[in-house]
């Protein structure tokens, strides 16, 4: 699901037939033949990276080519951002810019008012290179 909790049925197929075709692969590799999974998880990790790099390329680079450049500045960073982390990645209209990366489904907004993080969904992680942690 992208950041504001939404799941479409084209990324669901596209992970699921991703995942199908290498499990396939790694099936046919296998002497034997046989293999304890329809789709494994190495499969479905496989399919949730191919799915990323489309929607970075589908849906982020190509719908929204205006909010690009700041999205950029996330790769190979960390999955989520402090309110003073994100202000230094973003600048000086870091609230404006993460409102507007919000609205698109690229990050969300957790927990307190006072001091809220920025989290980056799984959906695009593997797209632009994340690493798992907080950035302060």
């Amino acid at each position: 699901m992208d950041g504001r909790g939404v799941v479409t049925p084209r990324d669901i197929i596209d992970l699921v037939t991703r995942a199908k075709q290498v499990q396939q692969d790694m099936f046919n590799a296998t002497p034997g033949g046989e293999s304890a999974w329809l789709i494994g998880p190495q499969a479905l990790l496989h399919g949730l990276a191919e799915l990323s790099k489309r929607r970075r390329d589908t849906y982020l680079k190509a719908e929204f080519p205006h909010l690009w450049p700041h999205i950029e500045k996330f790769q190979g960073g960390k999955s989520e951002y402090s309110s003073v982390a994100i202000q230094k990645l973003l600048g000086r209209k870091w609230q404006e810019t993460t409102n507007d990366l919000i609205s698109v489904g690229f990050i969300r907004k957790r927990g307190e008012a006072g001091q809220p993080t920025f989290w980056i969904p799984y959906l695009y992680r593997k797209g632009l290179d994340l690493t798992q942690g907080k950035a302060d």
